[in-house]
This record gives structure tokens, sequence and C-alpha cells, in this order.
């Protein structure tokens, strides 16, 4: 914005993948406010796959413990702890908490704390 001396997205000159995004968001915006016009039927709750059971724990670490070492220590993958935890998503490691952590339903630690 500052190379090309303007603050408005229609007189940047942006490579066209970027220079798409405004008039994707605003289609989206347009289908999702009247989602039966454009042939979109699906009910509240109705979706093509079934929520993930889940066990949420408060877990507290004195030393920082990565994602890694926490699926290992669960006998989860990486992957579904992730999943599971986006509002931890910008943590690559937890220290202190306690921490509302979630884990694969019946996932219970057999190691010690």
């Amino acid at each position: 914005m500052n190379s090309q001396g303007t603050r408005d997205y229609y007189e940047l000159d942006l490579v066209n993948e970027t220079s798409r995004y405004i008039y994707r968001i605003a289609a989206i915006k347009v289908i999702l406010e009247g989602a039966a016009n454009y042939g979109f039927t699906a009910q509240p709750g109705q979706g093509l796959y079934a929520p993930s059971d889940f066990d949420e724990v408060s877990l507290s670490f004195p030393e920082a413990k990565t994602w890694a070492a926490l699926a290992k220590e669960y006998q989860c993958d990486y992957k579904t702890l992730r999943l599971l935890n986006p509002h931890l998503a910008a943590r690559n490691a937890l220290k202190g908490g306690p921490w509302q952590v979630r884990l694969p339903k019946n996932r219970t630690r057999t190691l010690g704390t």
C-alpha cells in the first residue's frame, strides 16, 4: 500500500489470487444469507460429519509441554489433538496452567503427572 501510494483496495495492483478475496467474501456472504435460494438445504445440526467425542480435562505443566509430547502421552495423534483444541491453536507448547484441554474420548493419562 505504501509503495503504490494508495489505501484504496480497488486501486491496488495485486496478484490475481489476492485481488479476488473481496469478491469471494461478498459471494459467500450473499449465499449464506439466502442459502435456500442457491440450493443449500442443510438443517441446523445436520452435517456431513458427526461431532467428535472428547473429554475436557484441566492440565498444568511446570515445564513447557509440546503438542507432540502431549499427543504421545495421551496415545492420540497430533492432528486430532490440535483439531480438538482450536482455542489453544496459537500456542506451540503449554506451560503453567491450568489449561482446559480436550482429549479424544476415554483417553486417560497412564503416565505420571
